[in-house]
């Protein structure tokens, strides 16, 4: 548990750290997404890795967040 919680720390200080230096807060919820995702998966029981692949195709919304009004693909 410990070492989860500081993975996410870690990433979330890198995500404010990169909000900082872009202006763009929208990385805070795409870092926060994939890192919930990704250390989830990794750190699931084997009868919930299963899961995994439903988590990544919800996360492509994810990948949205850092952009600007007019700027995603259906602009």
């Amino acid at each position: 548990m410990a070492v989860i919680a500081l993975s996410l720390a870690v990433l979330m200080a890198f995500a404010s750290a990169l909000q900082q230096c872009t202006g763009n807060s929208g990385w805070v919820d795409t870092i926060w997404t994939l890192a919930v995702g990704l250390i989830g998966a990794g750190s699931a029981e084997p009868r919930h890795a299963a899961l995994a692949p439903e988590w990544v195709r919800n996360a492509r919304t994810s990948m949205f967040f850092p952009l600007r009004p007019g700027e995603g693909p259906a602009a």
